[in-house]
């Protein structure tokens, strides 16, 4: 989905967020593959050959797969072990060569996900992991044009479209397993527009300040039925206007520099958007009465905001001449208005690349996230208790810690073995809430490919990286 932040480990960041499109850089051709000979294995002179010819004629096929293997051995509502997968497979079409069209793209995605999701062990929503298989499905991920303007300074992208990392995202997200799914959980869960899984009428506009400073705004259709129905944005009935809730309007702006003109890479930003559509109230019915006591349906909520900043910054390189090196984020996420059931988020970590200089491209990661819980929300849960004469309350907030090790396998190859530690689940939609659940404890591997990297593939230069 997007705009990769400049200093991010290029392969990584897009095996992670390749959902969104890489845009057309019609100026020059195809980056020669080269063949690295520091990793276990290569698979790049499978693919590079046909990668280059279809190139030629304006096509690169892009993908990537993440999968994992996960183990409760401790807290939670669920002990256990469990699977869950996510596979997207698409072409990106270079229209100046296809048709003459400078600076224009054609992008066609879609995506399968498999397995359980980590709530039905964890009995945490928000610290959800990458592949967030909610609803397990194939679904059209995007459908979309994209133009460049004005010397390739602003990007226009517009049609069915699933939220980029325009909008509250950092490229070092994507080193960790849970939490960000390459955004923090409150927007994720608060900005009213589908996950990154699918997708909706959505227009987005980004321009290139100076090579430094940009701006990012768009407006994405918020319509809940993505998330309720089994055709999960293919053509059909949520394709019309009648499905829309509202519009959710995100403005983003940053600064960033890359490795080619700052020793110490950083990128920062701050942003905001406005949802103008409904949602369900933890708390209260259509009545007005408490829920938990009275039932009936939930009252619809209507509008709600948020703000959100975040910095990446890298701290330390041993060597000048390559991206090893220490780097930090972190941010901070306020609900403005509204009753998201997540109020306040503060988040952040640390990041090493290359800590082995015989191992340059593994990295070792720790993130860590607080979530402060909206107090309607915690009012509702434990109301919950009471109705159901259960003695305790539930916590206010929720954290977890993550550490993992990223070890490069091959070239856009990972094999990620981590640990997660989570307080105080939230429970959330459990019916019967259990106040003694403290903590959830998550052991567990992951394997990611992205499929240009593994398989010497030329990818279509994405604005703004």
């Amino acid at each position: 989905m997007g705009t990769l932040v400049c200093f991010s480990t290029g392969v990584e960041a897009q095996v992670l967020r390749d959902t969104g499109a890489p845009l057309a850089n019609t100026k020059s051709a195809p980056t020669p593959i080269q063949y690295p000979d520091d990793y276990f294995f290569n698979l790049q002179p499978l693919g590079a050959g046909l990668g280059r010819s279809l190139a030629n004629y304006g096509v690169y096929i892009n993908g990537r797969t993440f999968n994992n293997a996960v183990e409760q051995p401790s807290g939670g509502v669920r002990k256990g072990t469990f699977y869950e997968g996510y596979t997207l497979l698409g072409v990106d079409l270079d229209m100046n060569r296809i048709a003459g069209i400078h600076g224009g793209a054609l992008h066609f995605y879609v995506n399968d996900m498999n397995g359980i999701n980590y709530f039905k062990y964890s009995g945490a929503l928000y610290p959800f992991n990458r592949v967030w298989s909610y609803n397990a499905a194939s679904r059209l991920n995007e459908f979309s044009y994209e133009q460049r303007l004005f010397d390739d300074r602003v990007d226009v992208r517009v049609g069915r479209l699933p939220p980029g990392p325009e909008f509250d995202f950092s490229s070092t997200y994507c080193r960790i397993v849970t939490g960000f799914c390459a955004v923090p959980a409150p927007y994720a869960y608060a900005k009213g527009y589908p996950a990154y899984n699918t997708a909706s009428w959505a227009g987005v506009l980004q321009v290139k300040l100076t090579n430094a400073y940009y701006v990012n705004a768009g407006v994405y259709e918020n319509e809940p039925a993505l998330a309720t129905v089994n055709h999960y944005g293919w053509p059909g009935e949520d394709w019309s206007s009648d499905k829309a809730r509202g519009a959710v309007f995100p403005v983003q702006f940053g600064y960033r520099t890359s490795y080619t003109n700052d020793l110490y890479p950083k990128s920062y930003d701050i942003g905001f958007f406005y949802n103008t559509g409904d949602y369900t109230d933890s708390l209260y019915n259509t009545q007005g009465k408490i829920l938990a006591f009275s039932g009936g349906t939930p009252q619809l909520d209507h509008g709600n905001s948020g703000l959100w900043a975040q910095g990446e910054q890298v701290l330390w390189r041993p060597d000048p001449t390559n991206d090893r090196g220490l780097s930090a984020f972190g941010g901070v996420n306020i609900a403005t208005s509204g009753q998201n059931n997540i109020r306040d988020t503060f988040s952040g970590g640390l990041s090493v690349k290359g800590l082995f200089e015989a191992r340059p491209h593994d990295t070792i990661n720790f993130a860590a996230m607080y979530m402060a819980l909206n107090d309607e929300f915690v009012d509702a849960q434990n109301d919950k208790l009471l109705a159901h004469k259960i003695n305790g309350s539930m916590a206010s907030s929720e954290a977890f810690a993550e550490v993992n090790y990223q070890l490069a396998l091959a070239p856009g190859t990972y094999f990620q073995p981590f640990f997660d530690y989570i307080w105080h689940p939230d429970e959330v939609g459990l019916a019967t809430p259990n106040p003694t659940v403290t903590h959830a404890v998550f052991v567990g591997a992951a394997i990611s490919v992205a499929f240009p990297e593994a398989l010497g593939l030329p990818r279509l230069a994405r604005f703004g990286s």
